[in-house]
C-alpha cells in the first residue's frame, strides 16, 4: 500500500495503517476502526442522534480538568441523544468494548463481554457527558443511573467486542430511526465476521 494513502479518511474518520490492520482476522479494533465501521455502515442517522468519536468517550475517561472536558462540548450538544463506543480503560490498557446510548434523558449499557466490567466506565463518561451538556461541573460529582440492556447478543471469543459494537450501534440506529423496540437478533458469529471482512474490503478499495 501507497503510504501516501494515509491518513485514509472517510466521512469523519481518519484511518492508519494500525487502524486497518486492526480489522484483520482476531485482531481487537482500534478507536478509529469503530469509528470507521459505523460511519461507513450507518447510511442514516436518526434526527437527533450523534454517532461520538470513541477516541472521544475515552478522552473523557482520563480528563478531569472541567474547562479541557468543555473543549467537546459541541460533539456532545448537537442532538439530543448521544451514541458511542466505549472501553473498559481505567487505565491506558483497556481491553474491551462495549456501547453506551444516552437517549431520551437516559444512559443506556450495551456489552456484548459475558465478564466484563464496563459499568465503572459508562458511569464515569456518563457523569462527565452529563455535566458538560449543562455546563455544570458539579454534576461530576453525583450518581447516575446506566441502564445495562440485558438483551445484547454475547461475543464467542475475546477479540470481536468493538465489531460487536459497531453491529450494536448500527442496529440502535436503525431501531431508533423506525422507533422499533431495541432488538439484536441479527448480530450473530457470522453476522459479525461479515462485518470485519466487508470493512477490510472496502478499505482495500479505496486506497486502491
Amino acid at each position: 500500500m501507497n503510504q501516501n494513502s494515509y491518513p485514509l479518511k472517510f466521512k469523519n474518520a481518519q484511518l492508519h495503517q494500525r487502524d486497518i490492520d486492526s480489522l484483520n482476522n482476531k485482531q481487537w479494533l482500534t478507536a478509529e476502526a469503530i469509528y470507521f465501521g459505523t460511519q461507513y455502515l450507518i447510511k442514516e442517522i436518526p434526527n437527533g442522534i450523534s454517532v461520538l468519536d470513541p477516541s472521544i468517550a475515552t478522552f473523557l475517561i482520563f480528563e478531569n480538568d472541567f474547562e479541557d472536558l468543555m473543549s467537546v462540548q459541541q460533539e456532545l450538544v448537537r442532538g439530543e441523544g448521544i451514541i458511542t463506543a466505549i472501553n473498559d480503560c481505567q487505565n491506558p490498557n483497556g481491553t474491551h468494548w462495549g456501547v453506551l446510548l444516552f437517549y431520551e434523558s437516559q444512559f443506556y449499557l450495551f456489552d456484548s463481554g459475558s465478564n466484563s466490567d464496563l459499568q465503572s466506565s459508562a458511569e464515569m463518561i456518563a457523569k462527565k457527558m452529563l455535566a458538560i451538556i449543562k455546563n455544570d461541573e458539579t454534576l461530576i460529582q453525583k450518581d447516575i443511573s446506566v441502564i445495562k440492556f440485558n438483551g445484547v447478543p454475547k461475543q464467542t471469543n475475546s477479540y470481536d467486542c468493538g465489531v460487536y459494537s459497531i453491529a450494536i450501534i448500527q442496529r440502535l440506529a436503525e431501531c431508533i430511526m423506525k422507533k422499533q423496540e431495541w432488538n439484536f437478533q441479527n448480530i450473530t458469529p457470522d453476522y459479525v465476521t461479515n462485518i470485519r471482512l466487508e470493512l477490510k474490503n472496502s478499505i482495500q478499495q479505496m486506497l486502491q
